[in-house]
């Protein structure tokens, strides 16, 4: 079986976090997956009304799918999915035990690009700027991190009555317990973007 290519790997307090491909096929060998470990995976078909009116169901394309979110919720487990551009963010909440055999199968079927050399110093000067921005963000109060998310065309399903994140994840990069999550929007939406954003802030 093709490996599929694991951009990133990391931890943030209980859960691990991954960045993937937004491909179908690298979706499809996750989905497997996350029913051989965790039970339960990904819907891949949805229901539509077609033009006459009737209801039908067609085949989800993952790579259609941009700035959304879904997650599978299980007992004493959680997994989240984050539809970016050309990437997708996948969070795994549950025990530790759990997460380590994830890791242990999800290594049979990924392997981990080598970074370029001459890449090292551009990615050392844009690892400050990150660093830099996060530092940014926290700083922000919580309505204007969710206005932030929201006018670089973050929208999280479950996001209530706020305009782009629910309050738990607003919670949560206050605290500094949100740095996977802040550096996937980071890397999806761009440092100049952000950046470009942060000043239309009032």
């Amino acid at each position: 079986m093709k490996k599929i290519k694991l951009h990133a790997i990391g931890n943030d307090g209980d859960f691990n976090y991954y960045i993937f491909d937004k491909k179908n096929e690298v979706i499809i060998i996750l989905n497997k997956l996350f029913n051989k470990i965790f039970k339960s995976g990904l819907q891949f078909y949805i229901d539509y009304e077609n033009k006459k009116g009737n209801w039908s169901e067609k085949e989800r394309n993952f790579e259609k799918e941009r700035d959304s979110h879904e997650s599978v919720g299980l007992i004493n487990k959680r997994i989240d999915v984050f539809y970016g551009d050309k990437k997708i963010f996948v969070a795994i909440n549950c025990s530790e035990k759990l997460r380590l055999k994830f890791n242990e199968e999800l290594a049979k079927i990924s392997t981990m690009p080598e970074p370029k050399k001459e890449r090292f110093e551009i990615k050392k000067n844009e690892g400050k700027r990150e660093k830099e921005l996060i530092k940014k963000i926290k700083k922000l109060s919580r309505k204007k991190i969710d206005e932030l998310f929201y006018l670089c065309e973050w929208k999280d399903s479950k996001r209530e009555k706020n305009k782009s994140l629910p309050n738990f994840r607003i919670e949560k990069i206050k605290k500094g317990t949100a740095n996977g999550l802040l550096e996937t929007f980071i890397q999806e939406t761009g440092i100049e973007k952000i950046e470009k954003n942060l000043g239309k802030l009032k």
